[in-house]
């Protein structure tokens, strides 16, 4: 999300849609595709053939597109968003994020068999057109399966965050990618998703001995973390917005009151009366922003949906479901 528009990754493309009144959505423009092509060498190391996440900085979007790399398309006309440029030597990418000077890639390679490797890469982001690589921290994923994808990366202030695999938390300095920690914040816990928020890192997680759970870590030290909290619940796309934090998993979608930032309390729980996955979410202004990666409702097999505290139920086409969360009562 950015102001008056929303940007998706939609299979290859990035699609840019108009939510000045989001009762009212509106598709302004997309790209074509943005993936390597079928025969070329840099399609036979992806990882999941679509595009994956979108960071938006001033004019531009930079869109992790699996085999086609990170690319850098210009969103100065939301109605026709033009691809500009690449970020250099990128393949492979699952998740970005941009802060300032800086852009961050989440990276995988694979073969027929499973995951081969994975890793975050630091960009310098001073000419916005021409990505200068840094830092290439690899090899940090062992094993196959989920938990040696990268998910999601995160900056704040000075530091990258990611999840690495195997218990821990991949710490990068900025300015100094090579000085990068592996931390081991719970041993036992494979974490999938990270949201770095002020002196806080929220985590969820996989649980060795089954189960899942959802993490608080003070990084007030960004290179000595603590894990001040933890407790059940499911894995999922988080994200913050005026002193709440949201996670979107499968059907579900909680909300925290981050008053006690170190203690979220949750006030709203909702869980959809249908079979989708929240693939990923933001939030605005009192509306939460869901991508719907499957769903059995026509017409759609994936959907856009939007929820707005107070709105009511409104039905939108290609878009899916308004539900008034106002209305909602919280989960005890």
């Amino acid at each position: 999300m950015a102001g008056d528009y929303a940007y998706l990754t939609v299979d290859g493309r990035l699609l840019i849609v108009d939510i000045s009144n989001p009762l009212a959505p509106v598709q302004l423009g997309e790209t074509g595709g943005l993936l390597a092509p079928l025969d070329s060498p840099e399609n036979q190391l992806g990882c999941s053939g679509v595009a994956n996440d979108v960071a938006i900085t001033g004019d531009y979007a930079y869109v992790a597109a699996d085999t086609g790399g990170v690319k850098i398309v210009d969103v100065s006309d939301p109605t026709q968003p033009q691809v500009v440029g690449k970020a250099p030597g990128s393949l492979g990418s699952m998740a970005v994020a941009v802060e300032g000077a800086f852009l961050v890639e989440g990276r995988n390679h694979c073969d027929e068999d499973g995951f081969l490797s994975a890793a975050v890469v630091i960009y310098d982001l001073s000419d916005p057109l021409h990505p200068v690589k840094i830092g290439n921290i690899s090899g940090i994923f062992p094993g196959y399966g989920i938990y040696s994808v990268n998910h999601e990366v995160d900056i704040e202030g000075e530091y990258a965050y990611s999840q690495n695999g195997d218990n821990g938390v991949l710490i990068v300095p900025l300015t100094n990618p090579a000085a990068y920690q592996e931390v081991i914040i719970e041993p036992g816990i494979f974490f999938t998703n990270v949201l770095a928020e002020g002196q806080y890192l929220y985590l969820t997680g996989e649980k060795e001995e089954g189960g899942t759970g959802r993490f608080v870590v003070d990084i007030a030290d960004p290179l000595n973390p603590q894990l001040l909290k933890s407790f059940d619940g499911s894995i999922g796309s988080m994200a913050s917005d005026d002193g709440k934090l949201y996670i979107g998993s499968w059907k579900n979608i909680d909300a925290y009151d981050l008053a006690d930032a170190a203690n979220p309390i949750l006030f709203y729980h909702f869980s959809l009366g249908r079979t989708i996955r929240i693939e990923d979410l933001d939030v605005q202004d009192g509306c939460v922003f869901a991508g719907d990666a499957y769903s059995y409702t026509p017409p759609d097999d994936g959907t856009f949906m939007i929820f707005c505290m107070g709105s009511f139920p409104v039905m939108t086409h290609p878009f899916s479901t308004w539900l008034p969360l106002l209305t909602m009562q919280a989960d005890s």
